[in-house]
C-alpha cells in the first residue's frame, strides 16, 4: 500500500495526517525518534485499560498475523501526534475493525477523534466499520454514535461493539 499524506485544518490550526501501513509504521519508528516517541506517548494511554499494552506488541502481531491488513492513520504537527487509530481489514469482505482511537490528551474537546475517523473512513472507502469501546468511556461512544456508528451488542458487560454502515460522511 503506498502511503497517503496531507494536510487537514482543525480549529485555525494546520495538521498533517498520514494514512500508512506497518512498513510504514516501523520506518516511522526507526527513522523519527521525536515522531515515534511522541507516538508511544499517545497510545500510551491504552495503558490506562490494559496495564500490559506495548506498541511492539502490536507491531509484532500485525507483522505475524495480518501484515497487508492492516493500516495506521496519524494526524500530527511537526513531531507531535495528536490523533492515531488503526484499521484492520477483514478478510474477503469490505469490513474493517478500528482500534487504537487515540487523542493526545493536550487535543482532547476539539474534535480530533471525530476528524480522525472520518478521515481515515474516507480515505480507506470500505462498506462495514466496527469498533469496541469499554462501555463507561462515554466521550468515546459520543464521538463515535456522532460519526454515525450505532451499538451492536454488549460483549462481557465491558464493551460495546459498534458499527458503521458506510455511506458518504
Amino acid at each position: 500500500m503506498k502511503t497517503i499524506k496531507g494536510k487537514i485544518k482543525i480549529e485555525n490550526n494546520i495538521y498533517k495526517y498520514k494514512l500508512f501501513d506497518i512498513h510504514e509504521l516501523i520506518e516511522t519508528i526507526k527513522n523519527h525518534n521525536k515522531l515515534a516517541l511522541s507516538l508511544e506517548e499517545c497510545i500510551g494511554i491504552i495503558r490506562q485499560y490494559n496495564k500490559n499494552f506495548k506498541l511492539l506488541s502490536i507491531i509484532s502481531e500485525d507483522i505475524c498475523y495480518h501484515p497487508r491488513k492492516v493500516l495506521y492513520f496519524m494526524i500530527y504537527k511537526g513531531n507531535k501526534v495528536i490523533g492515531t487509530s488503526r484499521l484492520i481489514f477483514k478478510e474477503k469482505s469490505k469490513t474493517g475493525y478500528i482500534n487504537m482511537v487515540i487523542t493526545n490528551t493536550k487535543y482532547r474537546n476539539k474534535k480530533i477523534c471525530q476528524i480522525n475517523l472520518r478521515k481515515l473512513i474516507e480515505l480507506t472507502k470500505l462498506d462495514i466499520y466496527e469498533l469496541e469501546v469499554d462501555i463507561d468511556n462515554i466521550p468515546a461512544i459520543k464521538c463515535y454514535e456522532t460519526i454515525g456508528f450505532k451499538a451492536i451488542k454488549t460483549i462481557k458487560n465491558e464493551y460495546i461493539l459498534m458499527r458503521l454502515k458506510n455511506k458518504k460522511l
